[in-house]
């Protein structure tokens, strides 16, 4: 993996050795660009592990613009939607739809015009949580988030992760998932944040919303 990594400008994406006590198990996955691979045996190996077994798996770079969620992956995030039996004609009868282009979309400059009263992320999955403690706005989700923070909007953030054993809804059904330790901390670190109330279940979302209200319609989808 350190050859493919100085030569043919890989990248090492997980290295087992690092969860094995003693570092036993020498099993890497890399990702590398290029027309052949050619494979070879150091002269000295490691007597524990004296066998060798290879997996290649080779394609063509599509060069398309990638979206995925879940086990979806698609061009674009209305097709992400879609797969989920959410189609974006149909979600406009209902919301207001604004298309994630860039970090800076149009409704985050409405911030600065006292458009909105109330910020609600229902869910926030745990990427999204994890930038939001971190300070990371580089998605329109975590950007408006920051963005209601300055300009002291009051936020409500459903997050996903809030216990170490969950069930959630998948397209196949329901599945169990288990937070990692880290998804579960950032979770309550979000809690002390200014102007954010973190809320953990469906009734709870409901408790901390207030009255609907009329909202003037400024979808750019």
């Amino acid at each position: 993996a350190a050859r493919l990594e100085a030569e043919a400008d890989a990248r090492a994406l997980i290295d087992e050795r690092d969860l094995w006590p003693g570092r036993r198990f020498a099993a890497t996955v890399v990702a590398a660009r290029g027309d052949y691979v050619t494979v070879a045996a150091d002269r000295a190996q490691e007597g524990r592990s004296p066998k060798l077994d290879i997996v290649l798996l080779g394609g063509r770079p599509i060069r398309e613009p990638l979206a995925w969620a879940g086990p979806f992956v698609m061009n674009s995030k209305a097709e992400v939607l879609q797969a989920y039996g959410h189609p974006v004609k149909r979600l406009k009868e209902r919301f207001r739809v604004f298309r994630d282009s860039t970090a800076s979309a149009p409704p985050v400059g409405l911030f600065y015009k006292g458009v909105y009263d109330l910020l609600v992320i229902a869910p926030a999955t745990s990427n999204s949580v994890a930038k939001m403690v971190l300070g990371i706005s580089d998605t329109l989700v975590t950007n408006v988030y920051a963005q209601a923070g300055k300009c002291r909007v009051p936020s409500i953030v459903f997050a996903c992760d809030a216990a170490p054993e969950m069930d959630t809804k998948a397209p196949g059904g329901m599945v169990k998932v288990y937070p990692r330790p880290i998804d579960l901390q950032n979770t309550e670190r979000l809690k002390a944040f200014e102007h954010t109330r973190v809320v953990t279940s469906l009734d709870a979302l409901r408790d901390a919303l207030p009255a609907a209200e009329p909202c003037p319609n400024i979808s750019s989808f």
